[in-house]
């Protein structure tokens, strides 16, 4: 039996011991593997947390991390910038750095920017900024304030958690507060009055230290604890030197204002409290929360007091017995929690000069009554069609075209540049006016003339600008306020954080306005230390506009006149318009108002009763309705006789515009076209030789898109020049699986390029493609998509039938339409491009796209070396996607064979060999629709061109040329001062 036993013991036993030392070398590995080491707490110590995230983390008001938000501001995270090394890379540069480059932010952005010339705008710019030297630090405030002083300490006021006595703001500042801190902030925000809950927080390790130090203290001094030694290192400690008796005291005799000078520690600064509070008349402030604990320690352990009415009181405000809310330290005393001031307004309680600022390549759309204010347009430098068209009203004596152009970008700093200049324009002019209205091409009148003349009539002197609405402090972090940004290169780059100044009320908002000539000449006049320093500011900020004449106004002698309506109403649509839509052209995600369109007619009908005149965005390109019906709103009563009212044509290129020669792909596209109308015309017996490209319009009618029209030169018999217009469309490619239920639910499959998230449209309506192009798809189903959500398969197919990029969908019933961006590196391999949509290993639908060979590059035929490099493709930049085998979508391997052979002959192809590869594939995608001429002295009647004849494009619906009364400049009826259009 003791044998058996002893077997199996040993036996149990060894298996015992091999478990126990495996699971000991298994929890080795483990920690080995998974704990972080020196290097990581290294590179987690290193590791860059802005302050604008610290900051925001520490409000307590609104815990919500920096994110997504509203009126053009939203996170300043970029996970881009992680891709940028943490040094400056020096061999990247032409020049030595005056200084080390610290901030990752202004690295990055140097790595990131072009050209030399702004990479040492950045250094130069980020040194001076971490030289101190840069940005002001503090600022006048010329505001007439009363009897307000600064500072000014007006005592302890009893305040409760449910029913503060300051309710405008408050912030928990955790690792930043002092009296100045505060002070500064509730100022920046225009409040009255700043006040101290508690100097630090209630659960912070200095302030348990201090606690328990204090309460060890106070039972020391006052005999409860039996330590000689203890009780002498306490007094010389806290005590100054003529105090320092190793004897036992009552609490110490010190003055607090010895004490709180001689340390900034909250130890003595809370003994000198004690010493004060234990008097008949105290004359310290009292901090709450945390504090009252502490103080309430040391009281309880006096004993035997000298001063018990003393006592009493002060008990009674620490809650000893009986208190419901802690004592509240106010006004020039500053903590970082619960500050919550009083909001200071300044007053509560435009018209003849109005700036117009129009941006886009539109016709412009000229409103039926002509204006009698005084109008300055301020064009931008790329917008040459624009220029061109407006020039003629120039002729009228109220009417002036500002003499310098800008190439201005969203957010960009030189919009207030453009705004400042265009006022010093006019102030120059000797013009007599009593506003300054800025308005964009996007704006339109919602009341007629007569009622904003009334308006600002009875309103002079004020300046109408419209405020954020919301914290002060929210609205800096979230505007990118308290960044460095630098504009050049076109882009607005992020490259630091910054200190606002001290002593000015921050302020913003809306960038339109409508401002008093006083106040503009004194903003364009003689610059002061106020304007000197928000100059340096706001041309180093994102969106100037919209928060440098508020700023100016709260500052200045200007306050009380100052009101928070802009005049505007504005369509915003958060969800659509806030997608981050500019980081292309700035370091940071930005919001934009969205199109009126006809569903939105009601909160234009809502402005009635209320003081709005103008409304916006409008685009006819988007919805023309919307905008004939406003114009019949006001007052507009000569649609009847407008017999293409409801159609529109907007410029996508004109010969003379400075960019005409860099449309590489627009003018190869458009050769191809006019060269397909030439082979139907000869099929009639019409030989002509298509020209010079003059212009190229789209074409839509109510509101829909009706295709391109390509105005040309052409020769024709016996050498006749005329100016011929063509008119195609797209083709429609698209493939539907009838056998999948998934197929009854696609409305939209599409790909284009030039996406507008906001609009949730292309741009580009012809989907005009090239190698260098960036195809986008965008797809909607119907609403009565099943509830239940599904992931979906998009695969990308190049000519040669090679995989370029997988993408998976989420769909469901809160996102029906969407778009998907494929990971294709540039230049594209030209061809017959295939995207098909697939629910698990069954198609759904697919589409065809094409990407356009080039004829052109840089306005210059293609040569043999330019052709073998954009025409080659990206295949080697394609993943591995062998695994994946779609049914009856992949070429089979004798076909794919072809088509790479295909394709690798196709390369080599210029010239003619070219044009034709060109045209064959132009030929599967485009339908021509029709043509006419415009006739001239030679061409009088009609014109025969073997069996066709050519119409008059005049007398056509859709040509470009046919009379077009709201989109041109009409003729100045003298008797009324107003333009007629018809």
């Amino acid at each position: 039996m003791a044998f058996i036993f002893r077997k199996y013991y040993y036996k149990y036993t060894k298996c015992l011991v091999i478990t126990v030392l495996l699971a000991f070398f298994i929890h080795i590995f483990i920690a080995v593997s998974l704990f972080p080491s020196v290097n990581d707490n290294i590179s987690m110590n290193s590791g860059y947390v802005s302050s604008a995230r610290q900051l925001v983390g520490e409000v307590s008001a609104r815990k919500n991390s920096i994110g997504f938000g509203d009126d053009e501001d939203l996170s300043s995270t970029n996970k881009n910038h992680k891709k940028h090394s943490t040094y400056l890379r020096l061999e990247e540069l032409d020049f030595k750095p005056p200084c080390e480059i610290k901030s990752k932010e202004a690295i990055s952005a140097i790595h990131r920017a072009k050209t030399q010339n702004c990479k040492q705008q950045i250094v130069n710019k980020t040194c001076l900024i971490q030289s101190g030297s840069f940005y002001p630090h503090e600022l006048p405030n010329s505001c007439r304030r009363g009897q307000m002083i600064y500072g000014k300490h007006l005592g302890c006021y009893a305040d409760q958690k449910k029913l503060r006595l300051l309710t405008g703001f408050y912030g928990n500042y955790a690792n930043t507060n002092s009296p100045s801190t505060c002070l500064d902030i509730c100022i920046q925000a225009g409040f009255m009055y700043a006040g101290v809950q508690y100097a630090l927080g209630y659960n912070s390790l200095e302030v348990r230290r201090a606690r328990n130090q204090l309460a060890v203290a106070c039972k020391t001094f006052r005999g409860t604890i039996d330590a000689p030694d203890l009780l002498e290192s306490l007094s010389c400690f806290y005590v100054p030197d003529n105090y320092c008796r190793g004897k036992k005291h009552r609490l110490f005799a010190v003055p607090s204002c010895r004490t709180v000078a001689r340390a900034n520690s909250p130890v003595p600064r809370t003994l000198a409290a004690l010493n004060d509070l234990l008097d008949s008349n105290p004359t310290s402030d009292l901090f709450a929360d945390g504090w009252k604990e502490i103080l309430s320690e040391c009281l309880k352990t006096t004993g035997a007091l000298r001063h018990q009415r003393s006592y009493k009181s002060v008990a009674g405000a620490l809650g000893i017995r009986d208190m419901e809310e802690e004592v509240f330290l106010t006004s020039n005393h500053v903590a970082k929690h619960n500050a919550s001031p009083f909001i200071l307004e300044h007053g509560s309680s435009t018209f003849k000069t109005i700036v117009i600022i129009p941006s886009a390549h539109h016709k412009p759309v000229v409103c039926g009554q002509c204006p009698s204010p005084l109008i300055c347009f301020c064009l931008f430098q790329r917008q040459d069609y624009l220029h061109r068209k407006l020039s003629p009203l120039e002729q009228l004596p109220n009417v002036k075209l500002a003499t310098t152009r800008f190439s201005t970008i969203w957010g960009g700093a030189s919009l207030l540049k453009m705004l400042l200049a265009a006022m010093k324009d006019f102030m120059s002019l000797g013009w007599k006016w009593d506003f300054v209205i800025n308005l964009s091409e996007s704006d339109f009148p919602i009341k007629s003339l007569e009622e904003l003349e009334n308006f600002l009539s009875a309103n002079k002197g004020l300046n109408f600008v419209k405020s954020h609405g919301r914290e002060v402090q929210r609205f800096i972090k979230k505007q990118g306020l308290d960044k460095t940004f630098i504009e050049c290169d076109t882009h607005m780059w992020r490259v630091g954080e910054r200190k606002l100044p001290r002593g000015i009320i921050i302020d913003g908002g809306s960038d339109w306005i409508a401002l008093s000539p006083e106040f503009v000449s004194y903003v364009v006049g003689n610059q002061d230390q106020l304007l000197t320093g928000l100059d340096v500011i706001f041309q180093h900020t994102l969106l100037p506009a919209e928060s440098f004449f508020h700023t100016v106004l709260r500052n200045s002698y200007f306050c009380d006149s100052y009101v928070d309506n802009n005049l505007h109403v504005t369509n915003w649509k958060r969800k659509l318009g806030c997608k981050c839509q500019y980081k292309h052209v700035v370091d940071w995600c930005g919001c934009s108002p969205n199109d009126f369109r006809t569903e939105d007619w009601p909160r234009i009908q809502n402005t009635q009763d209320r003081q709005l005149f103008f409304a916006r965005k409008f685009e006819p390109i988007i919805n023309q309705e919307i905008i004939n019906r406003v114009e019949e709103y006001i007052g507009i009563k000569d649609h009847y006789l407008i017999p293409n009212l409801e159609a529109y044509w907007q410029s996508i290129y004109n010969v003379e515009d400075m960019t005409a020669n860099t449309d590489d792909i627009l003018l190869t596209h458009a050769g191809s076209i006019i060269r397909h109308n030439a082979r139907i015309l000869l099929e009639e017996g019409c030989k002509i030789e298509p020209d010079l490209i003059i212009e190229i319009n789209s074409y839509s009618y109510a509101d829909v898109y009706k295709g391109n029209l390509i105005l040309h030169k052409a020769i024709v018999h016996d050498n006749i020049e005329i100016l011929i217009e063509t008119w195609y469309k797209p083709k429609k490619h698209i493939e539907l699986n009838f056998e999948n239920p998934y197929m009854d639910n696609i409305k939209i499959f599409k790909v284009s390029s030039d996406y507008d998230q906001k609009e949730t449209t292309f741009r580009n309506l012809a989907g005009i493609l090239g190698p260098l192009s960036e195809p986008v798809l965008l797809y909607e189903f119907s609403a009565q998509l099943d509830k239940k959500s599904e992931n979906l398969t998009l695969i990308w197919l190049d000519p040669t039938g090679a995989i370029g990029d997988v993408n998976m969908i989420h769909v469901d019933e809160n996102n029906l339409t969407n778009f998907i961006k494929p990971n294709l590196k540039a230049p594209l391999l030209p061809g017959i491009w295939k995207v098909g949509l697939f629910e698990q290993n069954r198609i759904i639908v697919a589409t065809k796209f094409l990407i356009s060979p080039l004829e052109y590059f840089s306005g210059k035929d293609l040569s043999h070396q330019e052709s073998s490099i954009i025409h080659s493709g990206s295949q080697n930049s394609y993943k591995n996607f062998s695994n994946i085998k779609p049914k009856n979508f992949l070429p089979d391997y004798e076909q794919s064979i072809l088509l790479q052979k295909i394709s690798q002959s196709n390369i080599q192809r210029i010239d003619q060999d070219l044009r034709e590869w060109i045209d064959g594939l132009s030929l599967e995608f485009y339908n021509v629709l029709g043509s006419c001429i415009t006739f001239n002295n030679e061409i009088k009647d009609k014109l025969l061109c073997g069996r066709h004849k050519f119409v008059n494009c005049i007398t056509t619906q859709w040509s470009s040329l046919t009379p077009d009364p709201k989109g041109t400049i009409g003729k100045l009826n003298k008797k009324t001062g107003q333009m007629e259009r018809v």
